[in-house]
């Protein structure tokens, strides 16, 4: 959608060239093109053959990928390949058990409301790389810039258990006449939806009715047998990764700049996180995390309670109640479990972490929701959870229950302190490293050893020493920002 109006919000100075979303991603280089022969002209063929070796540093050796047309859904296995851009041309379905896949380098880009959908019992295999990754982004039809919402998203729709009656749903954003291709959910915890690695999500997000959404990542009944690693959506309409149910789990996400949520989650989503980055921006952007399980009935079983270790979530530091919505690090509602571990929240300018619902407070108490370890550090303008604000309302559906006192009980090992991050504010190039001596570098918990957690990983935060998300995301800014 171009109808994206916003009020400029990073000083010219930051402005910078964006790394990796020009058509040069799917770009290859001709090393024995037209320049080569130019060389032939001097008389022996020695000569020229010099001249074309010579020739490869101009322009001429650069050959425009090609532009292929996607218009029809994807209904055997299929190979895309990093010599084109392939141009979504209406929501594509890979369907009827085929398998689609997408060689490291390549560019898919998305026109208006379009949209790529693994539907149940289909894969999607994008491997990419550190140094060569799988860019999924809106075309430029006006030449005019990239924008949230410019096109639907990427969706993977599996067999895992949700907690919708019957146990199988349809996923939101599409007309009910799409029937079975739309439906996620059953009995295979384990069900397999292929790869997705090293992948870039850009400008997605489309709002097909109110409360209908497209996100730039959604994922419906997805199976803990589906891999899903170093993954970024970026300025995208709507949230950044959600999931519908399943038991999908994932290690080295980021979301930045999403319209709403960082990361959502309900229906009995049962799956794990580690190594997860949010950052927010002051004029859009509602929850960090937010954690829902079943809004009709909140004990519906299975029940949310997924398990999250190494995140950094990162406010916009939006003074209370300035920022465009109302924001919040993490919202716990609607009888949502889950094991909350080694975390930064932080900068947000509403509040912390808010809790809604009966439902939801009483599993502290069980120790079926917990939040520990972790470090929470200059929300709502530094009051983190006693407040006069009244832009978020502490009392508001959670029956009295006081934030406070849990998440500030020393049995839970949260500190309130400055994690000391290199620069996670910058929108345009953040680093998320805490600096020497900072206090997250040291504090956090083991992880649990059951094969998909790093338990080397007791910092607090999404990182340590390391920088893993150098080399394949990007931070391409809003055209008006430049």
């Amino acid at each position: 959608m171009r109808t994206w109006n916003k009020t400029l919000t990073i000083l010219a100075a930051l402005a910078l060239a964006t790394v990796g979303i020009a058509c040069g991603d799917a770009t290859e280089k001709n090393d024995t093109g037209g320049t080569g022969g130019s060389g032939a002209t001097g008389g022996t063929g020695g000569t020229g053959g010099t001249g074309g070796t010579g020739g490869t540093g101009g322009t001429g050796g650069s050959v425009e990928p090609e532009r292929i047309d996607v218009a029809n859904d994807v209904t055997s296995d299929t190979t895309w390949t990093a010599n084109n851009v392939y141009e979504l041309d209406g929501r594509i379905f890979v369907k009827n058990g085929a398998t689609l896949t997408i060689e490291p380098g390549t560019r898919i880009e998305g026109n208006d409301g379009t949209a790529l959908i693994v539907t149940r019992g289909s894969k999607i295999m994008a491997d990419g790389s550190r140094e060569a990754p799988i860019v999924f982004t809106a075309t430029d039809p006006d030449g005019d810039g990239r924008y949230p919402g410019d096109w639907g998203g990427l969706i993977l729709l599996g067999n895992a258990p949700i907690n919708t009656d019957g146990g199988v749903n349809s996923i939101e954003g599409f007309p009910a006449a799409a029937g079975a291709d739309i439906e996620y959910g059953g009995n295979d915890a384990d069900d397999d939806s292929g790869v997705l690695r090293f992948v870039r999500i850009e400008y997605a997000g489309w709002e097909y009715a109110p409360d209908s959404e497209i996100n730039a990542l959604t994922l419906g009944g997805v199976g803990r047998g589906t891999t899903l690693e170093y993954i970024q959506t970026h300025l995208g309409a709507d949230d950044g990764v959600e999931f519908f149910g399943g038991t999908a789990e994932a290690k080295y996400v980021v979301v930045s700049r999403p319209d709403d949520d960082g990361i959502d989650w309900d229906l009995g989503w049962t799956g794990k996180l580690q190594f997860v980055v949010v950052q927010q921006e002051a004029l859009v952007g509602n929850y960090g995390y937010e954690s829902d399980n079943d809004g009709s009935n909140m004990d519906k079983s299975p029940r949310s309670k997924p398990t999250i270790f190494n995140a950094t979530l990162i406010g916009s530091d939006a003074a209370p109640g300035a920022a465009g919505k109302t924001q919040v690090g993490m919202m716990l509602h609607e009888g949502t479990g889950g094991i909350l571990k080694n975390h930064i929240v932080a900068h947000f300018a509403d509040f912390g972490i808010d809790v809604e619902h009966d439902a939801t407070t009483a599993l502290f108490s069980t120790g079926d929701l917990v939040f520990a370890d972790s470090i929470y550090f200059d929300n709502n303008a530094g009051s983190d959870f006693e407040t006069t604000n009244t832009s978020v309302d502490k009392a508001d559906k959670d029956n009295g229950f006081d934030e406070a006192a849990e998440f500030t009980a020393a049995a839970h090992g949260n500190r309130n302190v400055d994690p000391q991050l290199t620069d996670a504010l910058n929108l345009a190039a953040p680093n998320f490293l805490p600096k020497a001596g900072s206090p997250a570098l040291t504090g956090g918990a083991t992880p649990p050893d059951d094969g998909f957690f790093d338990t080397t990983a007791t910092f607090v935060g999404a990182f340590g020493t390391e920088n893993w998300m150098d080399g394949w995301t990007d931070f391409p800014v809003l055209p008006e920002e430049m």
